[in-house]
């Protein structure tokens, strides 16, 4: 058998975030399939430390020293990336330039639902970049049709665009006992509230993630509930200094800090409600999660959100509240509906990517941006 040997390119926990948990949770996918290699080269946080099954990156040169190394050992490159920075785009055009020389063999994820407006604001030497990088790439992916259109208006071949989500779905294996403190928590409050919020190094809260909308939200519901419960997780408690507003509901919600994923899968399984109130996004990994195990999901209307998720109006809390309120008196149902979702197949779709890539034939097909094929 034909052994294809796969580069993931991208963030390794920790911290844990998006894009560092479908690197980690698609190298385990590949280095249990049969006929495929894969290898991981940190470009996150962490890249200078030692991350257990990662390569590090210790600057510019080594990048480069390691990628020109594994594109003539005849690795496919796959990086997973933001989009939404020039140093981003920078590690795309080192993985497409290095690409060429071994067939092009390279796909480009990029995932953050900033990239539409960062491609529009672009210098004209990003706009170099961009388009000299998406001109070199193999093939690329994104996260949602306002992404892809925003590709294409900066020179990509609309041919070699996906619209592929990054979740990869809910495996048996992902189980984990929670910390004694969070399931009193959850047996002591109800409804449960919950939301996922990244904390980069830094331990800066940042405000996409809407989480002073929660808090808000949280006053909002205390009346109509008084054992309402809130499980933050990501940020540590002492995050609770950055939030304004936040005297006042400390009994009633619980910062986790950072969890591992299968914790954090575990913590998913006692809400009622997962909110996602961000201010951006591509196409939320935790909101697929939550829908995989059948909570329902209240979440701002971004750019995309999967069927089956109840949307409020981006920032408007009256609307927020409102539409938490509705999922709560209306859980059962929900939970019941969310449950009867069908999951989308992304693995599969990857590898037909990479079939392509390595033997030139064509793609089965292109994905939308909630799994049903297109065109």
């Amino acid at each position: 058998m034909t052994m294809t040997k796969v580069l993931l390119v991208g963030p390794c926990p920790p911290p844990y975030g998006g894009m560092a948990v479908q690197i980690r949770e698609w190298h385990q996918r590949l280095t249990q399939m049969e006929g495929y290699e894969c290898s991981v080269l940190n470009i996150g946080e962490s890249r200078a430390k030692p991350v257990d099954g990662c390569i590090p990156v210790l600057g510019y040169a080594d990048y480069l020293r390691k990628l020109y190394d594994f594109a003539k050992r005849g690795y496919l490159f796959h990086l997973v990336t933001t989009g939404h920075s020039f140093k981003s785009w920078l590690s795309g055009f080192a993985c497409a330039v290095v690409g060429a020389t071994n067939g092009r063999r390279t796909v480009l994820v990029f995932g953050s639902g900033d990239a539409p407006a960062y491609m529009r604001k672009a210098s004209m030497l990003s706009r170099l970049l961009i388009r000299g990088t998406l001109r070199l790439g193999g093939r690329i992916i994104c996260r949602n049709e306002q992404m892809r259109k925003a590709l294409i208006g900066m020179g990509a071949d609309s041919s070699k665009i996906s619209i592929v989500p990054g979740f990869l779905g809910i495996h048996s294996h992902q189980r984990a006992p929670l910390p004694e403190a969070i399931r009193e928590f959850a047996e002591k409050h109800f409804p449960v509230l919950g939301a996922t919020v990244y904390v980069p190094e830094s331990g800066d809260l940042l405000p996409e993630y809407g989480i002073e909308l929660v808090i808000s939200a949280l006053k909002g519901l205390r009346a109509a509930y008084p054992r309402l419960g809130v499980v933050i997780i990501g940020p540590g408690p002492g995050t609770t200094s950055q939030i304004n507003g936040f005297a006042g509901v400390d009994q009633h919600i619980m910062f986790t800090g950072p969890l591992p994923h299968e914790t954090v899968l575990g913590v998913m399984r006692k809400l009622t409600i997962f909110m996602r109130p961000t201010y951006t996004d591509g196409d939320s990994i935790s909101v697929r999660e939550a829908l995989a195990l059948g909570v329902p999901v209240v979440a701002s209307d971004t750019d995309f959100r999967p069927d089956g998720v109840i949307t409020f109006r981006k920032g408007d809390l009256q609307d927020f509240v409102e539409k938490l309120r509705h999922a709560v008196e209306h859980s059962a149902e929900l939970t019941a509906q969310t449950r009867q979702l069908d999951q989308c197949d992304n693995a599969t779709r990857l590898l037909n990517i990479y079939e392509n890539l390595t033997s030139g034939t064509p793609l089965v097909s292109k994905v939308s941006a909630n799994g049903a094929s297109a065109r």
